[in-house]
C-alpha cells in the first residue's frame, strides 16, 4: 500500500492513520536508521537508541529485547517524538533525519505492508497478544521442564526487515522465549493473525482421557 504520510499528523489527537499504519511507520523508522551508528568511548549508538529512548550503547545488538508489550499508543507516541522532533540527540541522528527527509513539517510517500482488515480486528489481536500473560501453556515447549507453562509476556519487536512476536514463558523465576510469528513479506495484519493462531494452538484446552 502506497501512502502519503505527514509526520506532524503522527502527533495529532485525531487523524486517519490506522494502528497498522502507525506500526509500519515505526518499523520504517527503525529500518531506515539501522545503519546510522556512531562510535563513542564505550561502544556504538545511533537511531535505534534514539527511537527507544536508551542512554546506553550497543542495544541494537540486542534488538530482540526491545519492543511493545502493552500500552502501545503511549509508548509509540513517545518514540515518534524522540525520532522526529527531539533536539536531545546525537549528530548521527540529525544526519539520518536530513538524509531520510524526516521532520515535523515534512511529507513522505511510503510503501507500507498494510492489510484491508477492520481497525477493530487489528486492535483485538493486539489486545489478545498483550493479554497473553493471563493464559497458560497447554502445549509443552520446554523439553526439560514440564512446569514451564506460565506466559509472562508477548513482545512485538522489529529489526530492519520485519516485525516479530516473541513470547516469554517459564516458571519459578526462570524464563525462555518462543517466536509466535515473523512478519516476513506479509502485512502487519497477517503477522498479528499468525501470532494469534500460534498462541491459540499453544494454549488450547485439551480434554482429559
Amino acid at each position: 500500500m502506497r501512502r502519503k504520510i505527514k509526520f506532524i499528523n503522527l502527533f495529532n489527537r485525531h487523524d486517519n492513520y490506522t494502528t497498522e499504519i502507525r506500526f509500519e511507520i515505526f518499523r520504517w523508522l527503525i529500518a531506515s536508521g539501522w545503519k546510522y551508528r556512531s562510535e563513542g568511548r564505550w561502544g556504538f549508538s545511533g537511531v535505534f537508541e534514539q527511537v527507544w529512548g536508551l542512554s546506553t550503547v550497543n542495544p541494537q545488538n540486542y534488538w530482540l529485547e526491545y519492543g511493545f508489550s502493552g500500552r502501545e499508543y503511549a509508548e509509540m507516541q513517545l518514540a515518534f517524538m524522540r525520532a522526529i522532533i527531539s533536539a536531545d540527540c546525537d549528530e548521527i541522528v540529525r544526519q539520518w533525519r536530513v538524509e531520510k527527509h524526516i521532520g515535523i513539517d515534512l511529507v513522505l510517500w511510503f510503501d507500507l505492508k498494510i492489510s484491508d482488515e477492520p481497525e477493530s480486528e487489528i486492535i483485538s489481536r493486539l489486545h489478545k497478544l498483550f493479554d497473553a500473560h493471563k493464559l497458560k501453556l497447554t502445549t509443552r515447549l520446554n523439553e526439560c521442564y514440564s512446569e514451564a507453562v506460565n506466559i509472562y509476556s508477548v513482545l512485538l519487536t522489529c529489526n530492519q526487515h520485519e516485525w516479530q512476536a516473541i513470547m516469554t514463558y517459564g516458571f519459578d523465576g526462570s524464563s525462555w522465549k518462543h517466536v509466535l510469528a515473523k512478519q516476513g513479506v506479509g502485512t502487519f495484519g497477517e503477522f498479528l493473525s499468525e501470532a494469534c493462531r500460534e498462541l491459540d494452538r499453544l494454549t488450547e484446552k485439551r480434554e482429559c482421557i
